[in-house]
């Protein structure tokens, strides 16, 4: 067989250092049975927390030999000497399209990649805020530095990373907030697929059960206002024709067929949502050990739209707080040592389906007095063991003024 032939090798055997020579069916292992064999063989975790490392030996080995790393696209130059002292404390990573942070009167807080990287990079407290730009590309790059930055920092495990961002809804009301339980690609596969050394390397993409049972209690608590959903999510590597979308520049299928895709994904698959991040940030973050979880705030319902009206321009800077207000509760309670409850609260889908109805009897736009479908909406959904700790996280992202926290530009 051609050292170079196009068969497709899990990531765990290419770490492994897998012979070129195997057979394509020797080599081809379903990403979830890759995903138990891997939660197998996790170490648990100690008394002690232990200090972050990333997975790549070459980038260890510099770090035990004391030597610096230049995080090009961050714009930050890491040593072991330097770096424990300004980022040692982080336990929270929130990364966000783009983001603006806006500060009281008399304060300030300086983007530490110094505004001319091709990221930005905030820090208060425990809590890390990074940009990611817009696709699993650009937030790959993104993510290979920050974990580099945490290991050089010397961060203490667990260490919670979550997407934060907007995204097309499917079969939901505009408004709605998604936290997603599983991501597929646009097979409708749960992997994750590079091209490495000629070969087509798959990883399987998977999140934090547990963290995401927390984000649901979260959002069940009767001041947080927050409609929410749990459901899947289809992650696109573009925002037309991927998206099955009819306004590109290109497109070779009819409005009939593109609703038949769409529906397909909505009943078939329980996909609520698509956007472009989830499954780089899912297979990245479940490689690297970490606790994570996607929460997407949906601008429209892409089984009746494909693009974001004026109507809609009305309730976005509300909207758009929506998963960060979450978040943020749930950096505040959990630094706060506030307990999980023993079970998220759940919502029958018959409340789903009588919120949609009000929905769709209700102009979305000035004319609507309001924002639509306010309460928690949590589809029964198979249930997942966590595998990781909870972290410990900030209060400081609170967006609820409009004087401080995060406001990311609009990404669907």
């Amino acid at each position: 067989m051609d050292a170079h032939s196009h068969s497709r090798i899990d990531g765990s055997q290419l770490a492994n250092g897998a012979k070129w020579t195997m057979e394509k069916s020797d080599i081809t292992v379903l990403a979830w049975q890759l995903a138990e064999k891997e939660d197998d063989e996790r170490p648990e975790e100690s008394a002690t927390p232990s200090p972050f490392q990333v997975g790549n030996r070459h980038v260890r080995l510099a770090y035990a030999q004391q030597c610096p790393d230049w995080l090009y696209h961050l714009g930050l130059l890491v040593d072991p000497q330097t770096t424990p002292e300004m980022f040692g404390d982080v336990r929270y990573v929130c990364c966000l399209q783009s983001l603006q942070m806006h500060m009281p009167v008399g304060y300030a807080m300086a983007d530490i990649c110094g505004g001319h990287a091709r990221y930005a990079l905030f820090k208060a407290g425990p809590v890390l805020a990074v940009s990611h730009g817009m696709g699993n590309p650009s937030l790959s790059i993104m993510l290979h530095e920050v974990l580099k930055l945490l290991q050089y920092a010397r961060a203490k495990r667990p260490v919670t990373v979550i997407r934060l961002g907007t995204c097309g809804g499917i079969d939901v009301p505009p408004g709605t907030t998604i936290i997603t339980e599983k991501v597929f690609n646009g097979l409708l596969e749960h992997y994750y697929e590079q091209y490495v050394l000629g070969r087509a390397v798959r990883h399987p993409a998977i999140l934090d059960a547990g963290l995401r049972a927390r984000l649901l209690e979260v959002a069940g608590q009767p001041d947080m206002d927050v409609p929410v959903v749990a459901g899947n999510t289809l992650c696109a590597n573009d925002f037309y024709e991927d998206q099955a979308r009819l306004d590109g520049a290109f497109c070779d299928f009819d409005a009939q067929q593109r609703l038949d895709f769409l529906t397909h994904c909505a009943t078939a698959h329980g996909i609520r949502n698509i956007e472009m991040e989830s499954l780089c940030f899912a297979a990245m973050t479940h490689r690297a050990g970490l606790r994570a979880a996607v929460v997407c705030v949906a601008l429209l319902n892409r089984l009746t739209s494909d693009k974001v009206t004026g109507d809609v321009e009305v309730h976005f800077e509300e909207w758009q707080r929506r998963p960060l207000r979450l978040v943020a509760r749930l950096i505040a309670q959990e630094l706060a040592g506030v307990p999980a409850a023993e079970s998220p609260p759940i919502v029958a889908e018959a409340q789903l389906q009588a919120l949609r109805a009000a929905v769709s009897s209700v102009a979305v736009g000035p004319a609507a007095g309001g924002v639509p479908g306010k309460g928690q909406l949590v589809p029964e959904a198979e249930p997942v063991p966590a595998h990781l700790d909870s972290g410990h996280e900030s209060p400081v992202l609170d967006p609820a003024s409009p004087a401080r926290g995060l406001s990311p530009t609009r990404l669907i």
